[in-house]
This record gives structure tokens, sequence and C-alpha cells, in this order.
């Protein structure tokens, strides 16, 4: 019987040979396996299960693309968990930078900020007025995407700035805005 590391090591051989019957069985067996492997990798990294397929698909693609690297004079196993691991910390790293720089407000809960309880429910709101104290770029960033609604990709190049620094700057106009509104109403 042979190992999962023979059999692969075999197959994608025969692979660099021209075998397309062999480089097809040997990416099944690899996908079935990664499937599993990476599924819990991700959770136990702290990352949800549903990213997993992403992630495989990307070791995937990055061995399609590099098997013709491999020396053949070294183990078949060490290069493709090189892969693997590498893809994984990608993943948790741009899920980790994602979350943290996800600042966009979108329209519900911006009106869920401006409705909380601090606010006296009969207070009249002028958000003109409101709008009028923020600086001139934080004005248009809140015009733009939330009463135009473009998207911050759209707003950034608009503005010929990056995504990020629009969301940065609306977080912060956004805050404003709830403060300067909390203020008005008492």
């Amino acid at each position: 019987m042979h190992t999962r590391s023979s059999r692969w090591t075999v197959a994608l051989l025969a692979a660099r040979q021209g075998d397309a019957t062999a480089y097809a069985a040997f990416l099944q067996e690899l996908a079935a396996f990664l499937r599993r492997f990476v599924t819990r990798q991700m959770l136990l990294g702290g990352q949800p299960a549903a990213d997993a397929e992403d992630v495989v698909q990307e070791v995937l693609l990055a061995v399609h693309q590099q098997h013709a690297r491999w020396d053949e004079q070294r183990p078949l196993l060490p290069w493709l968990h090189a892969i693997v691991r590498y893809k994984i910390n990608d993943a948790c790293r741009r899920a980790s930078r994602d979350a943290r720089r996800h600042l966009d407000l979108d329209a519900p809960r911006w009106e869920a900020l401006l409705a909380e309880e601090t606010l006296a429910p009969d207070a009249p709101l002028d958000v003109a007025r409101l709008l009028a104290t923020l600086p001139a770029r934080q004005q248009a960033l809140v015009r733009a995407i939330h009463l135009e609604g473009r998207s911050a990709r759209e707003a950034a190049d608009h503005f010929h700035s990056n995504e990020g620094a629009v969301r940065v700057t609306l977080h912060r106009a956004l805050r404003r805005l709830t403060e300067r509104a909390r203020g008005d109403a008492r």
C-alpha cells in the first residue's frame, strides 16, 4: 500500500511527463485532503470554516502554478506544507486586517446610532446644520456615501484617495456627527 506522500510524488512526477490523468487524480486527492486539513486549521486559528474553501482554491492554484519549481530530489510533502501554511497565514492575516479596518457604517447602523436613547425622541435634528459643522472633506464624504449612496470605493476614486483613508475619514465624521447630535439633543 502506497503512502499518501509516495502516491502524490509519483502522480506529480507523471504529470511532469504529460500524464493528465495522474495529475487530475493528484489534484482531486489533494483537494479532498486540503478541505479537511484547512478547515481544521482555520478553526484552530479562530477563523470561520466557511473561509476554508477559498484557501483550498488558493493552494490548488499555487500548486498548479508552481509545481514545475518543486525539486524532485526533495520530499514533496514539506513543499506542499509550506504552500498550505503560507496560504492559511495569509487568509488569517487578511481576515484580521479586514476586521480592524472595516469601519464603514451602513445606513441602518447610522440610523441606529442617531436613534439611541441619549437623543430625545422628539428632538428636532437638523442634519444640514450638523453636516455644516464638519470639515469640508468629511462633509463631502458623508454626502457622497450616505446621501448619494456611493460605495467607499467609488468615493475613494472620486476624491482621488484610497478606500482605507475614505473609511477612516467617514468613520471619524460619523462619530463627530453622532457626538454633536447627542449634544444638540441635551
